[in-house]
């Protein structure tokens, strides 16, 4: 699921999304490990946009 205007991830993002996407089908929770300024945090989004239609979702991250 994308919203209208939303940017397009890159084609790193993309790698990120769909292994993330494929092991939570399967498995409880999943980490995505990228450097700093990668858009982590874009991915995360999409990932969970993914999901929200089919329960909750929960993002925890450090303080």
């Amino acid at each position: 699921m994308q919203k209208n205007g939303a940017k397009q991830l890159r084609a790193h993002q993309r790698e990120a999304f769909n292994a993330a996407t494929r092991a939570l089908k399967h498995l409880p929770r999943a980490t995505v490990i990228s450097a700093t300024g990668t858009g982590k945090t874009i991915t995360a989004i999409r990932i969970a946009e993914h999901f929200a239609d089919s329960g909750n979702v929960l993002v925890v991250v450090p303080p």
